[in-house]
């Protein structure tokens, strides 16, 4: 079908196309968190992995039940990638114009606390994945991303 075809000028679209089912899941967690956040007035503690991970506790779907250890590898990938960036670091630039080496020096511990942004177009390249059904993961899981609780 056309929807799922992917054009060289999304390159973020391909990114999110082509990512494995536990990064999906990391991904749909912060989708989660920061759709939750935005909804309140007060301040916003900081999207973190150990917040995905808590999140990612509360999908109990049938399929793309993932360990801890692979969750958290694969967050590390996603970081290479360049689809997290530390908070303070969020000039707007998206994925591919970022490199992970920050990460690569951390132990998990500093790891688990950085704060981190999930640039605004990945967000909404997100929310048109899951839309267009262009991730790779099971129903249960696309629909567990798509609410907010």
């Amino acid at each position: 079908s056309e929807s799922n075809q992917i054009t060289s000028t999304e390159p973020r679209l391909k990114i999110l196309q082509d990512l494995s089912s536990p990064q999906v899941a990391i991904l749909l967690a912060a989708r989660r968190i920061l759709a939750r956040d935005a909804l309140k007035d007060a301040a916003r503690k900081p999207l973190t992995i150990l917040r995905m991970l808590h999140e990612y506790q509360s999908y109990k779907g049938p399929a793309n039940l993932f360990s801890q250890h692979l969750l958290l590898r694969s967050f590390q990938q996603l970081i290479e990638m360049g689809v997290f960036q530390k908070s303070s670091e969020h000039s707007g630039g998206g994925p591919l114009q970022y490199d992970g080496s920050f990460f690569s020096g951390l132990d998990i511990t500093s790891l688990s606390r950085m704060p981190l942004h999930l640039p605004y177009e990945l967000d909404l390249e997100l929310t048109r994945a899951l839309k267009d059904d262009l991730l790779n993961c099971s129903t249960a899981l696309k629909e567990w991303g798509k609410r907010k609780n």
